[in-house]
């Protein structure tokens, strides 16, 4: 889980397990605690943050070996990037 630097925004990794991995963020509005987008990507969503000026959301996929860019404003993935498995072993 990640909270947004502005505090408007949770970010939480719907992980799942190797077996049955999601694909998927949830992301909460913090005044109302409702889930206010579910954005899918890559298996196994695990580590979040958001760049310091809250543009981008940047979520590792454990199971994919990829990393998910998505724009914070509009919801919508904008790049998958492949990463090597050790790298992401690091996360």
């Amino acid at each position: 889980m990640y909270i947004s630097s502005d505090n408007n925004h949770a970010i939480v990794a719907n992980q799942g397990t190797e077996q049955n991995p999601s694909n998927s963020i949830s992301k909460i509005d913090m005044a109302t605690k409702q889930v206010i987008a579910t954005i899918e990507m890559g298996k196994g969503a695990h580590g979040v943050v958001v760049s310091p000026d809250n543009r981008n959301i940047y979520v590792t996929n454990m199971f994919d070996n990829t990393v998910t860019v998505i724009d914070n404003e509009t919801n919508k993935v904008i790049s998958t990037i492949k990463v090597g498995q050790h790298l992401m072993e690091l996360v």
